[in-house]
């Protein structure tokens, strides 16, 4: 009798995509494991690949990973996703370095930030919105130190520019959910170039 267990025999073969898709045992199965004392690691292994199973056959799973590249439009201040409606506030040296990625399709390394200093200046600029003082000479002078800092931390591959890409792609992930998140981060393995998936799709 089916029993909906992953060890059931199946009369009939549709049902097995039942089975598969619950990825469960029965108590008596449940049972003979607890008699088994088996190793926790080789339980957790055992789930783990049912897990996996079932979730190949899940449709729904499925669905999401057939869905195509959400649009994204860039603003002043924001990453917008219309098909969610979602909007991805940054900071301005956040949305700074976001619309350098943009502007460099094919990727650009860690160590190669220092070729870019004039646009990563010209682009900060854009964004930078905080008022120093009420004299526009000293406002813009006190801007552009700000701003040189900021950029110099980033060509000697101080610590502030991997943490501000993480920063940029957590609030990503947290707007529009990891699966459809992930062609619009800014990625690549240490060392190598870092760009963002979506801009090389056809």
């Amino acid at each position: 009798t089916d029993k909906g267990c992953m060890n059931d025999f199946f009369s009939d073969i549709k049902n097995i995509r039942l089975k598969i898709l619950s990825a469960d045992i029965c108590e008596d199965c449940y049972r003979q494991v607890g008699r088994c004392r088996l190793h926790p690691a080789f339980v957790d292994h055992v789930f783990n690949g049912f897990e996996a199973v079932r979730t190949q056959q899940n449709s729904f799973t499925r669905a999401r990973r057939s869905r195509g590249i959400v649009q994204l439009t860039a603003s002043r201040r924001y990453l917008e996703f219309q098909e969610f409606g979602a909007l991805v506030a940054l900071a301005p040296k956040e949305m700074t370095l976001y619309k350098f990625f943009m502007n460099h399709p094919e990727g650009v390394r860690y160590s190669h930030i220092c070729d870019h200093k004039e646009e990563l200046i010209n682009l900060y600029l854009e964004h930078y919105n905080k008022t120093h003082s009420d004299d526009a000479e000293e406002d813009m002078r006190l801007r552009m130190k700000n701003i040189n800092e900021v950029i110099e931390k980033w060509e000697n591959q101080d610590p502030d520019l991997g943490q501000t890409i993480s920063k940029i792609n957590r609030k990503i992930k947290d707007e529009i959910t990891l699966a459809c998140a992930r062609p619009h981060q800014i990625l690549g393995r240490r060392g190598e170039v870092k760009r963002i998936q979506a801009l090389n799709q056809e």
